[in-house]
């Protein structure tokens, strides 16, 4: 599998929703799919990667989320009794 990659950088930390509309364009112009990652979450496993990229070839977006304890400085996502996203709620 080949994969190729670029990193856009930001002055202001404003959100990973903010980072990916300040790398609007780079997203446009992609030829394949758009895998978007957190450089701030650690220990996220090369197999999980490739996990969610084979997700990607039976569903049209795919979001990856941990289960951590309550008081944390996450954002969370809600997800209804099929596992779709209810809705999310950033951190602050």
């Amino acid at each position: 599998m080949y994969v190729s990659s670029t990193c856009c950088t930001r002055e202001k930390p404003l959100g990973t929703g903010n980072a990916v509309l300040s790398a609007e364009k780079e997203i446009e112009a992609a030829q394949s799919d758009v895998l978007i990652l957190c450089g701030d979450t650690p220990l996220i496993q090369p197999e999980t990667i490739k996990a969610s990229i084979s997700a990607l070839q039976q569903h049209d977006v795919v979001i990856l989320g941990m289960r951590v304890a309550e008081d944390n400085t996450y954002g969370r996502i809600f997800l209804d009794d099929e596992g779709c996203v209810e809705k999310n709620c950033r951190s602050r």
